[in-house]
């Protein structure tokens, strides 16, 4: 009878992905049951009261977590889902489906079934980064490196209702920070900041 207990418990046990290697910047994200805390502080302005430099209308604070709920191991690279309680905001998400391939990190928008569906996402982190920026008609897209993460970027604050984006990845900690301002008539400014180290 102890036997097949230990059996039983033995099976019960959540099996922990055989996940390849990963760089160290976004290797966080394929971790099972990994988690971050984020302040998040969202400033909201009436467009008029911007441009007349007149105060802001609110300033809301929050705290969002965000853990690794799934994790499936890939030959030459991983997939994960993060799932948040809570949102930072539409155009800044960190839950979702991840993928991983020898390329580097990218968003994907289902969880993948092979490392081809992965390649077909969002590249988001090369795997060997190095500081980039390219213009795309008004829009200006890179990745910039700080003392401690690499953070990506989008400006297309030359638009009507464009915006200024950025998040940065941290070694061995993952998403620690990031930052939104603009959006036209819905102007606001989001900034989220790592709270509780892992």
């Amino acid at each position: 009878m102890r036997r097949v207990c230990i059996g039983l418990i033995a099976l019960a046990a959540p099996a922990r992905a055989d996940v390849p290697e990963m760089p160290p910047s976004y290797a966080q994200l394929f971790d099972q049951a990994h988690s971050w805390s984020y302040d998040v502080a969202t400033t909201t302005y009436d467009v008029e009261d911007f441009h007349k430099a007149r105060p802001p209308k609110r300033t809301a604070h929050h705290i969002v977590t965000c853990k690794v709920t799934m994790v499936m191991a890939l030959p030459h690279g991983a997939a994960s889902r993060v799932a948040c309680d809570g949102e930072i905001d539409p155009t800044v998400t960190i839950a979702g489906d991840w993928g991983a391939t020898a390329d580097g990190l990218f968003r994907i928008t289902g969880f993948p079934k092979t490392e081809a569906d992965i390649a077909n996402g969002t590249p988001i982190l090369p795997a060997k980064p190095h500081p980039f920026r390219h213009s795309d008609h008004d829009a200006v897209h890179g990745l910039r490196s700080t003392a401690h993460a690499w953070c990506i970027f989008d400006d297309t604050s030359h638009d009507d209702g464009g915006f200024t984006r950025s998040q940065c990845f941290e070694a061995n900690v993952g998403i620690v920070s990031g930052e939104l301002e603009g959006g036209g008539d819905d102007w606001r400014r989001v900034s989220y900041r790592l709270k509780a180290r892992p």
